[in-house]
């Protein structure tokens, strides 16, 4: 082997070293992309380019994009390619989305009323009764569903549920039990969306979901509401965002 072609392999042993091969970065690095407006709807993703762009092999990209296809981000037809379907809406953890929702998301109540608790919803509210109340919406972006929430909470209150549009967290707590917010607890799963949640989200039967629990405790460390929301996952990213000790507003 001469000194020129010895070369050239050596670059690109060293080349082929420094690739990440990681399907799971390629999905993680590309799915925010989407969700940052960095990639469109109706784009097409040349694997080519993305091998280039990720400085990746090609076996990671098209594993990164079938992940993608498997959650709805991405349409993958043969000999034609991939686009992406549709953009990622950006949801706070807030229980009410609300202060940093995008302008445009629109809230609906399906139903309020009372109905029995059970052995874990009393557990979450610390109480006693043998009926809850119930309220659930359903939360839309420019007319397509994101997701649904239905949240328990003691009967002996009423929430006003017909707002016409989405509350901060701050506001809608204070609104509907007085004292300020205090502790929330979430927890953040995935799973398959069932067939009713499906059709209300307008989703194909398999979609995959998000689903966010949360109990929402005031001021005084009494929890006032129980949550589970629904979301699909080819439609929405849940973001957060926490100010450091040295961050603005924050002093000694």
């Amino acid at each position: 082997m001469n000194k020129g072609a010895a070369a050239l392999f050596r670059m690109r042993r060293e080349y082929a070293e420094l690739l990440q091969r990681s399907p799971r970065r390629v999905h993680d690095l590309l799915r925010t992309s989407i969700r940052d407006g960095l990639l469109l709807p109706d784009d097409r993703l040349s694997e080519d380019a993305l091998v280039h762009e990720l400085a990746t092999s090609r076996n990671a990209v098209r594993e990164g994009l079938q992940m993608l296809a498997s959650l709805g981000v991405v349409e993958r037809v043969p000999r034609v390619g991939t686009t992406i379907v549709g953009g990622l809406v950006q949801i706070p953890l807030d229980p009410v989305p609300g202060r940093h929702q995008p302008d445009g998301m629109a809230v609906q109540r399906l139903e309020d009323r009372v109905v029995p608790s059970t052995a874990l919803i009393r557990e979450r509210l610390c109480t006693d009764a043998g009926e809850v109340g119930m309220i659930e919406h359903i939360y839309s972006m420019g007319g397509k569903p994101l997701g649904v929430r239905a949240a328990y909470y003691h009967s002996v209150l009423r929430p006003d549920g017909g707002w016409g549009q989405p509350l901060d967290l701050d506001t809608a707590f204070e609104f509907v039990w007085g004292p300020p917010v205090g502790r929330v607890d979430t927890a953040i799963n995935a799973l398959v969306l069932d067939s009713r949640t499906c059709r209300l989200l307008e989703a194909p039967e398999g979609t995959p979901g998000l689903v966010k629990e949360q109990v929402v405790h005031d001021a005084d460390g009494v929890p006032q509401e129980f949550a589970y929301s629904h979301w699909r996952a080819d439609r929405v990213s849940f973001t957060a965002s926490r100010l450091g000790v040295d961050g603005p507003g924050i002093s000694d």
